[in-house]
């Protein structure tokens, strides 16, 4: 099989920034919780025509509407992975202290981790300059992983 190789280069986040941009209803992300399948969507009325619609996108294709739950989300995938990609050229410079960042499909928000309270505050102030939308970054305090765990 040939990897996917999208407009930004080849990993997930920009194959669902495609996906977003395909599927009806807004795709925000899918995963799974407790044997269930969720679909973010900005848009959740009308589920059977969504079923409809995804079955339509070779990605979401035969998720089966009984075990799958569609959430409401705020952004769809490809907002979502625009301002990731804005904040990742530089409009957030390093923080110190600040390890690790990530899209969020469960909570529909950019996910940064850093190591303390101070971390913390220096990447609101960065974040806080660029009047960012509301909900758009959740900010954790937490350790960073080893490289041997």
């Amino acid at each position: 099989a040939q990897a996917y190789i999208g407009r930004y280069g080849a990993d997930i986040d920009d194959l669902w920034a495609d996906v977003a941009a395909r599927a009806p209803g807004g795709f925000g992300g899918k995963f799974r919780v407790g044997g269930r399948h969720k679909v973010d969507m900005q848009d959740t009325t009308d589920r059977a025509e969504k079923f409809r619609a995804m079955a339509s996108v070779p990605e979401l294709r035969g998720l089966p509407p009984d075990s799958t739950d569609l959430v409401p989300a705020r952004w769809n995938y490809a907002q979502l992975f625009r301002w990731y990609r804005y904040l990742q050229s530089g409009a957030v410079a390093y923080v110190d202290g600040w390890w690790g960042r990530d899209l969020d499909e469960v909570a529909n928000r950019i996910h940064f981790a850093v190591r303390d309270a101070d971390a913390r505050s220096a990447l609101e102030a960065r974040l806080k300059a660029l009047d960012l939308p509301c909900y758009l970054v959740a900010i954790e305090i937490s350790t960073a992983p080893s490289p041997f765990d």
